[in-house]
């Protein structure tokens, strides 16, 4: 892993951010991204309203990613003097590994799907294929890839690599894959196991980026991963309900474990079977390169 751009990225840097202050910046950009989005979100939140016909905080909600993502570059830029590109926005091929990422997101999260509803755990009530819930779908779909790909560049492209900076690059992962889950905490429906894949979903995440050498595949897979949750297939995305849906399902009485409960399929034991599977193959690969 020596030669992999993302991890060699933080020794450009003219004044590295110290181990101890990783998690505290990260922090104050999640905050300072806030700040931004009630700014601007009391300007555009009735346009978008007005615009869809609906309403506008979705897109609100999952575009205050882009102001936590622009604070994190500010302070990489100015503060740690180093290239935004670093981060792992290698040009090459990107749009195409985008489109791989988005592929194998939805690929994966409908198998998820179907493993659930063939255990019992949803019954599909109705599909919704109107126009404008059509366009609704394709409209969300980018502010799901600035909050999938935001979480991305925070905790993975960024956190990872600093961490590894002073830590093994096991320690790194597990240390930015238990802030992730920290995040978290506060969702409807969280408990042990929704905890245990969300970990594993970010070990997945890290070893993907590792693997790949850039952003754009890991952001797709996220983005697509929640979008197929909740604007797709109408699950709870890590405890979120999606008001706007494609297909219309009902949880049906059996143990969260099985369903992943109020918190959604992340809470299933069949995503930490899916994620351990995939994690230990891209290991493998990881290894190999």
């Amino acid at each position: 892993m020596k030669d992999n751009r993302i991890l060699v990225g933080v020794y450009e840097s003219a004044h590295p951010t110290p181990v101890w202050l990783v998690p505290v910046v990260a922090i104050l950009c999640l905050i300072g991204g806030e700040i931004l989005t009630f700014v601007f979100g009391l300007i555009f939140f009735p346009l978008v309203t007005r615009l869809l016909n609906t309403s506008g905080f979705l897109f609100i909600e999952l575009g205050s990613f882009a102001a936590t993502s622009l604070v994190l570059m500010t302070w990489i830029k100015y503060v740690e003097k180093r290239s935004i590109q670093s981060l792992g926005f290698f040009q090459k091929h990107a749009g195409l590994e985008l489109l791989k990422g988005i592929a194998w997101g939805f690929l994966a999260f409908s198998l998820l799907f179907l493993i659930i509803f063939l255990a019992g755990g949803y019954s599909i009530q109705g599909l919704d294929m109107r126009l404008g819930n059509l366009l609704y779908a394709l409209a969300i779909f980018p502010f799901w890839l600035i909050q999938g790909g935001t979480e991305e560049l925070l905790t993975r492209s960024w956190m990872m690599p600093e961490l590894h900076r002073k830590c093994s690059l096991i320690v790194s992962i597990l240390l930015s894959s238990s802030f992730f889950a920290i995040l978290h905490m506060l969702n409807q429906g969280i408990a042990i196991l929704p905890i245990v894949n969300l970990i594993l979903f970010s070990i997945f995440a890290c070893l993907y980026l590792l693997y790949t050498d850039h952003i754009w595949g890991v952001a797709g897979f996220h983005a697509v991963w929640n979008f197929a949750q909740g604007n797709l297939y109408g699950t709870p995305v890590s405890g979120h309900v999606v008001e706007q849906r494609i297909l219309h399902v009902t949880s049906n009485p059996i143990p969260d474990y099985l369903s992943g409960g109020n918190f959604g399929p992340e809470g299933s034991i069949f995503t930490t079977i899916l994620f351990i599977c995939a994690s230990l193959y891209l290991y493998r690969l990881v290894k190999k390169s």
